[in-house]
């Protein structure tokens, strides 16, 4: 819950070294870079960022001069680090997004309600603990979800008809999350009220459903209008939270505000020039529909705002007699300062922003509610210059691992898909080379090899390879009955594409995926000009020491070899 502006942590944490900077300080920090860098293996790569959002955020419920309590409805979190969570992620409101979890590197939080009350901030853990609070954390993967009914169990407090959180994380350490967001959360709220519910004239009234969700997703690298950017060869970061606000009553019905939803705040990085962006505003903008609404007592509407007004300079202001004025729609602002322009780096590696669509005090008669936000929303994201590149799971084995001039032997290679989207156009180059004086034949392969030129073999395309699904190649091989000692070094390299939604989640588009993996087996024993190894018996060097000492032993004669192990007095 609400969190002293003082103690707040930034969202970033400087993930090439120890040093916490602030979002400013890491803009200020980055130049444009290379023009077209190329993007780092996700196992080498170091990205992060979060999302969250509630629906309702009431701060600093007060009745005169006693706060009462802090309330937010429908709030959602999500997170991840290749650092790890080590330590806590908070909102600017003070929400605690995820807290620290050293060894994991994605999170998630969703919650129907929660409800602070006379605790210093920020709150993990509201004091008011309520069973719908869900919770994820990876790795490993996992899910979480509950949901409760109050039925006037919280009353005066809080209470609501369904108040549900559900939560998913997933991390694949040292590889990409494709086709499945990292981490989601969502905050569910069905018919809820604070402060004063039960009564006639809660201060907090939403009767129908709001809902927030948060997410950590890997998109292609693309501008803010869709457009796949031909430099880009990798993947980048998109933090999202989408929200839909049901109709909310203030102050006991002096003040009721409909949203048309749903609304969203994207901050997406994709590590390469003009890929940084910030999205923000209603699903479906229109210059002559009403986006915002608000009615004063009695359903008297004072204002109908379209997306065309809301976005102008300064935001939208309205004046409600008696009550305050208003101010509505103001620009997308820099995380933790409402006056600090948004972060979009001009080399593609950072985008943050905070957003609220309603932000006002309001109070009447004595009651006052400071910090109300509706549609508060926050996201950022980081990643390396060039992006990632996301990986396909590459395994090899040699069956058996030692043979001996004329033997056989198989080479297993696999190709698995560990996302959640189906591999496409899969390409596998397989490379053989060997130690001097190695000989040997490929016998065939399964499925049949595009090409096989100088031990190099090319599969154009195996797939698909569904999510989840491997697809096995195999090299039928023979070693020459003439070969050398020596040892086989086979290395596969794997291509491919991997379909996954563009930011605005309106199309599927292809994203680059590779992997390899390199192997030096088998090995031949022994072998022409080699000697062979040791087995038992006159083999290998032994059968060498005893060729020699019999030939030694035909130009002496028979006495003269005798005297070469004699004592010698």
């Amino acid at each position: 819950m609400g969190a002293s502006r003082s103690g707040r942590k930034t969202w970033l944490r400087a993930v090439t070294s120890s040093v916490t900077l602030s979002l400013v300080a890491l803009t200020s920090l980055i130049g444009a870079g290379p023009a077209f860098a190329d993007p780092v293996p996700a196992s080498q790569a170091n990205y992060s960022g979060f999302s969250t959002g509630a629906a309702i955020h009431a701060g600093a419920v007060s009745n005169g001069t006693t706060t009462l309590a802090e309330v937010d409805q429908a709030y959602a979190g999500a997170v991840v680090n290749t650092q790890g969570l080590n330590s806590q992620t908070d909102s600017e409101i003070g929400t605690v997004v995820q807290a620290a979890a050293p060894g994991k590197n994605a999170g998630a939080r969703g919650s129907g309600i929660e409800v602070g009350l006379a605790q210093n901030n920020p709150i993990a853990n509201p004091q008011l603990i309520l069973a719908q609070k869900a919770t994820a954390v990876a790795p490993p993967n996992s899910s979480d979800k509950h949901s409760i009914s109050l039925n006037g169990a919280l009353n005066p407090i809080v209470d609501a008809n369904l108040l549900e959180g559900i939560a998913a994380a997933n991390f694949n350490t040292g590889g990409c999350v494709l086709g499945t967001d990292i981490a989601n959360g969502q905050g569910h709220a069905a018919s809820a009220q604070a402060i004063g519910s039960g009564g006639p004239n809660p201060t907090v009234n939403a009767p129908g459903d709001s809902k927030t969700t948060s997410r950590m997703v890997m998109v292609p690298q693309q501008d803010k209008d869709g457009n796949i950017l031909a430099g880009g060869k990798g993947v980048g970061l998109m933090a999202e939270t989408v929200q839909t606000i049901a109709p909310v009553g203030l102050l006991g019905g002096a003040v009721t505000v409909t949203v048309l939803g749903p609304w969203h705040l994207r901050a997406v990085a994709g590590g390469v020039p003009g890929s940084a962006f910030i999205d923000y505003g209603p699903a479906t903008p229109n210059a002559t529909t009403p986006v915002v609404t608000i009615q004063g007592s009695g359903g008297t509407t004072v204002a109908s705002i379209t997306a065309q007004q809301l976005f102008g300079p300064g935001g939208f202001n309205v004046t409600i007699p008696g009550v305050a004025t208003i101010t509505i729609g103001t620009p997308a602002h820099a995380i933790g300062s409402p006056t600090g322009a948004i972060a979009q780096s001009a080399d593609g590696t950072i985008a943050g922003a905070a957003a609220d669509i309603l932000h006002v005090n309001l109070s009447l008669s004595g009651l006052t509610i400071a910090d109300l936000r509706l549609g508060h929303m926050e996201a950022a994201s980081y990643v390396p210059a060039g992006g990632i590149l996301c990986q396909v799971d590459v395994a090899k084995k040699a069956q058996p691992e030692n043979v001996n001039p004329g033997d056989q032997f198989t080479y297993i290679i696999d190709v698995h898909n560990p996302h959640g989207c189906t591999l496409t156009g899969v390409k596998v180059v397989d490379t053989i080379t060997t130690t001097g004086g190695v000989k040997y034949s490929i016998l065939g392969e399964n499925p049949t090899a595009d090409s096989v030129h100088n031990g190099v073999l090319t599969w154009n395309d195996i797939g698909p390879i569904p999510p989840g699904a491997t697809k096995e190649l195999t090299v039928q091989m023979q070693v020459g009955k003439n070969s050398s000692g020596g040892t086989f070094t086979e290395t596969a390299n794997v291509t491919a594409s991997c379909a996954i939604g563009n930011a605005a989640g309106t199309s599927t588009i292809s994203v680059p995926a590779a992997g390899g993996v390199t192997i030096q087996l088998p090995t031949i024993l022994g072998g022409k000009g080699r000697a062979l190894p040791v087995t038992g018996g006159l083999t290998g060097r032994y059968y060498a020491v005893a060729l020699l000492i019999g030939m030694t032993a035909l130009a002496l004669g028979r006495r003269g070899f005798k005297a070469l192990f004699e004592p010698r007095l």
